[in-house]
């Protein structure tokens, strides 16, 4: 709902945690952490996918 919120009020969400994050609010410095814990879990995991494709794609090669 964060989120949808921050859309609608034509910003975005981490310009809402960080807003939040400044006013002390535990609800936006939760939000934000999330964001970032989110971004990062994302990048890892596509990270993981693309470097196991990559050796996929190798191993068939060679033979």
């Amino acid at each position: 709902m964060t989120g949808a919120g921050a859309v609608l009020g034509l910003g975005c969400t981490v310009g809402h945690g960080l807003s939040g994050l400044s006013l002390l609010s535990l609800g936006s410095t939760l939000g934000l952490a999330c964001i970032f814990l989110g971004a990062w879990a994302t990048i890892r995991i596509e990270s993981w996918r693309s470097s196991n494709n990559l050796a996929t794609l190798v191993v068939a090669d060679g033979n």
